[in-house]
């Protein structure tokens, strides 16, 4: 599967990182593993997700108060961004 992330979601996920390694050592990247591994969930059945609206989908990370939205653009592909 194909995985595209909206333009600003390297400045996100960077800034996320670097506020929870400011409050404990490694937070932060163990943020950013659980995003991909979370990405990797949703490229494996992205139809099981919630539809929050229109085609727009919702991913809940398991451990950090954040959400990954994202579409489905074709068969094999879909676009992700944080909020």
């Amino acid at each position: 599967m194909r995985i595209e992330y909206h333009p600003a979601l390297e400045g996100d996920i960077r800034a996320i990182r670097y506020y929870y390694n400011d409050r404990s050592p490694q937070l932060g990247d163990e943020f950013v593993n659980e995003f991909e591994k979370q990405v990797l969930r949703i490229a494996s059945m992205p139809t099981r997700w919630m539809i929050v609206k229109g085609d727009i989908r919702r991913s809940l990370m398991r451990r950090f108060p954040y959400l990954i939205l994202f579409k489905v653009m074709q068969v094999r592909m879909f676009y992700a961004f944080s909020l």
